[in-house]
């Protein structure tokens, strides 16, 4: 039997806007999938491939740069689609998921012979998008679901054509699924919501070949994400059974035109990571570096879940943000900057800071990174051309994170008699074992900042 899926009928309304557009399209959907039953929360229309047309005028003894209007690259057919384009597209969306959200697959809008004509493209997308993304895991969940969705709309006749692929499996071919829509779908949705405390210290040794900082931080933070999956977690101070259903209100009753909004369920979430075996420490070496890096700060973590997930369900979707997000600040941090360091030199590089925002007349949410120098309406104008949605200044929640300031990084830095002390409280015991707490509560998140240092022959 294939997969079913349910839609939040606010996809439906999307559709028809696209079909009155007149034009084919290509994009990505944006959902969960469970063993049970399959969800989706939102279609995301690739934008066109555009290439900026820029030019510069002399002012003086200045250059002014101009920006002027994109030229459109839009391809003539579906079929002409670059499968790169709409991976690119995938990976940048990705970033902007809450935990429990993912891109299960990719959508087609086309009159019925250009549609036909482009069944191996469209076989060719959902694999591409699939490889983009299985790039940035760091860390391989168990029992992952493989299975990808390829939704096929006929502009014409409206027809939805639902199948799913198998991406781990090169050979496979299409599988019927089902589809079908659901009236407020989202609105028993849970948020979860959490505060993580980032200390890493990566040390790049003198005898490794020369990597870029993107690779030395994402090799140095593995092990922190392992350990993030490897956890436990809380959820309004209670631990509760893998299989409970999370959300254990009472459910409505009556018609649903009668059914009154309860609101959604909101829980707080703390991750405990197991500490390391004191009767297993290994011995000191001694280790000739060139360069060491310090990952650190309190970010703001928050995730969806179906109202049927359970206890096992939402703390996978937890620790998928909280590495999702990390791994987007330091990724982000790294394409923003070109580093050139000499010997002896230090620097303190701040990440993005984690804004959100919900979609208009809709409980789903997405975010976006923000740089200290960058505009809300920068913001706001990437949130349309990544998300296909019309949002406001007003609209976005800033204040949950701040930038780190100097005395966020004096709070962690070596004292004069060598030893190392780190601001916050996520260093305190917890009273489950051996567990280490990595939340820090009621507080607002300084943003992760990275503290590059470079050593020279001395």
């Amino acid at each position: 039997m294939g997969r079913s899926f349910q839609a939040d009928d606010a996809v439906e309304s999307y559709i028809e806007q696209l079909i009155k557009s007149g034009q084919w399209h290509i994009g990505l959907v944006v959902g969960q999938l469970t063993s049970n039953k399959d969800y989706v929360a939102r279609l995301i229309r690739t934008p066109d491939p555009a290439e900026d047309e820029v030019s510069e005028e002399e002012e003086g003894e200045e250059v002014v740069t101009e920006k002027k209007k994109e030229v459109c690259l839009r391809p003539k057919s579906l079929d002409l689609t670059d499968e790169q384009w709409v991976s690119s597209h995938a990976t940048q969306v990705n970033r902007m998921l809450l935990g429990g959200l993912d891109v299960i697959g990719i959508f087609a809008l086309a009159p019925p012979n250009m549609m036909q004509s482009s069944q191996a493209k469209l076989r060719q997308v959902v694999f591409a998008v699939h490889k983009a993304l299985s790039k940035l895991t760091l860390c391989d969940r168990d029992n992952a679901i493989t299975d990808r969705m390829v939704l096929q709309i006929c502009s014409v006749a409206r027809k939805l054509t639902c199948r799913t692929f198998d991406v781990a499996d090169m050979k496979s071919t299409a599988r019927p699924a089902e589809w079908r829509y659901v009236s407020g779908l989202l609105d028993r949705w849970s948020q979860l919501s959490t505060v993580v405390s980032v200390d890493v210290t990566i040390t790049v040794p003198k005898d490794t070949r020369t990597t870029s900082m993107h690779k030395q931080i994402q090799q140095g933070i593995q092990p922190f994400c392992k350990s993030i999956y490897n956890g436990m977690a809380l959820f309004n101070g209670e631990l509760r059974k893998d299989d409970d259903v999370l959300d254990q209100s009472e459910p409505r009753k009556g018609k649903s035109k009668d059914r009154a909004n309860p609101g959604r369920q909101q829980f707080a979430v703390d991750l405990l990571v197991n500490m390391s075996d004191n009767n297993n420490v290994p011995d000191p070496s001694v280790l000739s570096v060139k360069a060491i890096l310090k990952v650190r700060g309190q970010m703001i973590g928050r995730s969806l879940v179906n109202s049927r997930a359970t206890v096992r369900d939402a703390i996978e979707a937890v620790r998928s943000d909280v590495v999702r997000s990390l791994v987007s600040r330091c990724e982000l941090l790294c394409e923003d900057l070109e580093v050139v360091e000499e010997h002896g030199a230090r620097e303190l590089y701040d990440t993005p800071v984690r804004v959100f925002t919900t979609v208009p007349k809709s409980s789903l949410a997405f975010c976006d990174y923000m740089f200290q120098d960058e505009k809300t309406k920068e913001v706001t104008e990437r949130l349309k051309e990544l998300l296909d949605i019309d949002v406001t200044e007003d609209d976005l929640e800033l204040q949950c994170e701040r930038h780190a300031e100097e005395e966020d990084w004096s709070s962690g830095v070596e004292s004069e008699d060598g030893t190392e002390h780190s601001g916050g409280s996520a260093g305190a015991r917890s009273g489950l074992g051996a567990f280490l707490g990595m939340a820090v509560s009621g507080v607002v998140a300084a943003v992760v900042g990275v503290a590059y240092m470079m050593y020279g022959d001395s």
